[in-house]
């Protein structure tokens, strides 16, 4: 099924979504306003949520807008997907507090392991040094729950674009 979406702004460039084919998994969109970028590939997101609910609206909305998912409960399960599977995940979406691993856990065990997946923390703390942390360890962005389908959209769009801009 084809659909029209538009996004806005990709730090100081306009990114525009042309066109997208959902069942091919093939997406076209303009970078600069001057060349047209394929993605071929469906993008897999891990999403690392306790929460039940959080998780499974998380995982709704990227698999509403066209990404593969993947999902784990805790930290360690997730690191168990991850560990030697360093090309299964495009992308990990993950929960800052969770037992037995964490988010800043997990991230320091997969960078650790020269795992450069950009990751995105989800969060519903108001701690004001998470900011300075995750830039620390290198996450993409955070995300303050309870988590709005637009902006993790535009926020995972915008991460995975930065990232491909670095291969």
């Amino acid at each position: 099924m084809h659909f029209l979406s538009f996004l806005w702004y990709f730090r100081t460039l306009f990114t525009f979504c042309l066109y997208s084919n959902m069942r091919e998994g093939v997406f076209f969109y303009f970078d600069n306003i001057s060349k047209i970028r394929v993605m071929e590939e469906k993008q897999t997101i891990l999403v690392v949520e306790d929460n039940d609910f959080v998780r499974m609206q998380v995982v709704h909305f990227l698999n509403g807008e066209g990404y593969g998912t993947a999902e784990s409960k805790d930290g360690q399960e997730a690191l168990d997907m991850v560990s030697g599977n360093t090309d299964n995940f495009d992308l990990a979406i993950v929960d800052v507090r969770m037992e037995p691993v964490g988010g800043f856990e997990f991230v320091r065990k997969i960078r650790g392991d020269e795992n450069s997946m950009p990751v995105i923390l989800v969060t519903g703390d108001d701690d004001p040094n998470l900011l300075s942390e995750a830039t620390k360890h290198g996450v993409g962005a955070v995300l303050r729950k309870p988590v709005q389908k637009e902006r993790l959209i535009k926020t995972v769009f915008r991460t995975l674009a930065v990232e491909n801009r670095k291969r």
